[in-house]
């Protein structure tokens, strides 16, 4: 069992000295004794004990429920009340100091210890309940969103300062009134009333989302859209005993939200305008080198007859490398060349067909392409720029026609 300081008030020597031996023979300790209530006062704040058996009828002008309610209204010290009043007027003046304890004279050990211990538990368990309260209003206050809670009767129970900056009411107005008069919400398109969403959230047991586009109507200002959600409060019993609305102004992001939809019609019109510009060069593009396919295969195709004329004269005549090697040459370059004829036509032609995303292996590609040259990236002479694009890259993508 704890062992406590006890402070007590009584104006009959007799009673008060019976009183402190019955307090150390629990194991307390007597903090002091005192006969009237503006000792009591001046005792207990210099003092501060951890509990006050207080007698209601005092020497001086301040009896025991005047020097209690000083007591409560400026120390946290917990007063059991020692009286052989029983009228229902002293009662209901003690009462109203919220005492720990009433105990009736003559006062029995049993009793005494009894109301000390229940007194010291109820006022540990008050302080830690006021902990709580003080924790929870600290958070409330703290967070980003406004919150209004509501009871099950749909009034208004609490708000946390970002609710009363939104709705325009302070907390002491909005308190008891109606969930829709302090929280008024209207359909922008229409300004039609919406219906209550902490009401509904009541009524389905479940979460309540508003619609995007609503907008809430503060007192002496003009209405502004708001994200919002209404949630159930259950109780232990698992029965809604209210709900919490947690909502916040919603006006930057409808502006962001317009200003993003403008951007992306801009975007569409520009992409629209680019597509055809880019249709009209890839028909250009088609048809020129259309033209220049044709006028370039004839004499192409003549060149490849004359040099498959000249290596069979050369392969009739033996030994003579030097000139099979020259026309071979000659039809490798023809080949090519109709390779770059193929290709460009299928470039002016890939508008027609869907594409489609494809991994490129650049280091191949590079690899190849210098080998085509003759050059060699390690070699110490060459110029950086061929060093640098042999070198692996990793990511590179391209686009191209899809084949059928």
């Amino acid at each position: 069992m704890s062992t406590y300081r006890i402070l007590i008030v009584e104006d009959e020597a007799i009673i008060a000295a019976a009183l402190e031996r019955m307090v150390q023979s629990f194991g307390h300790e007597c903090a002091g004794i005192v006969a009237g209530g503006e000792e009591a006062c001046a005792l207990a704040s210099r003092l501060r004990p951890d509990l006050i058996l207080m007698d209601i009828v005092l020497k001086g002008e301040m009896d025991g429920i005047e020097a209690t309610r000083w007591i409560q209204s400026r120390l946290d010290i917990p007063v059991l009340y020692l009286t052989s009043h029983t009228d229902s007027h002293t009662v209901g003046l003690a009462c109203g100091t919220e005492p720990y304890g009433y105990l009736l004279k003559p006062i029995d050990d049993r009793e005494l210890r009894v109301g000390i211990e229940v007194a010291m538990y109820r006022h540990r368990s008050e302080a830690r309940v006021r902990q709580m309260e003080r924790w929870m209003t600290t958070t409330l206050n703290s967070i980003g969103d406004a919150v209004i809670a509501v009871d099950a009767a749909g009034g208004i129970s609490l708000m946390n300062p970002h609710a009363e900056e939104l709705t325009g009411w302070a907390s002491a107005d909005a308190v008891g009134r109606p969930f829709e008069e302090v929280f008024p919400l209207v359909e922008h398109a229409s300004g039609r009333p919406i219906p209550n969403p902490a009401a509904q959230a009541m009524r389905d047991g479940m979460v309540v989302h508003i619609d995007r586009h609503t907008m809430l109507q503060p007192r002496g200002r003009e209405a502004f859209f708001i994200d919002d959600s209404a949630a159930p409060i259950r109780g232990p019993d698992g029965q809604v005993q209210g709900a919490v609305v947690v909502f916040r102004d919603a006006t930057e992001r409808m502006r962001n939200e317009a200003r993003l939809q403008e951007l992306n019609s801009c975007l569409d019109r520009e992409v629209r305008k680019q597509t055809q510009e880019l249709t009209r060069a890839m028909g250009d593009l088609e048809e020129f080198t259309g033209a220049v396919s044709h006028d370039l295969r004839a004499p192409l195709a003549n060149v490849r007859e004359f040099a498959e004329m000249l290596a069979l004269r050369v392969a009739e005549r033996s030994g003579d490398d030097e000139s099979g090697r020259l026309v071979r040459f000659i039809q490798d370059g023809t080949a090519r060349m109709g390779t770059m004829l193929d290709a460009f036509q299928r470039l002016a032609r890939i508008q027609r067909h869907d594409l489609e995303e494809r991994e490129i292996d650049m280091h191949g590609l590079v690899e190849d392409c210098l080998r085509e040259l003759g050059l060699r990236p390690e070699h110490p002479d060459q110029p950086a720029v061929v060093v640098a694009l042999s070198r692996p890259h990793t990511g590179t993508r391209n686009w191209s026609a899809r084949s059928g």
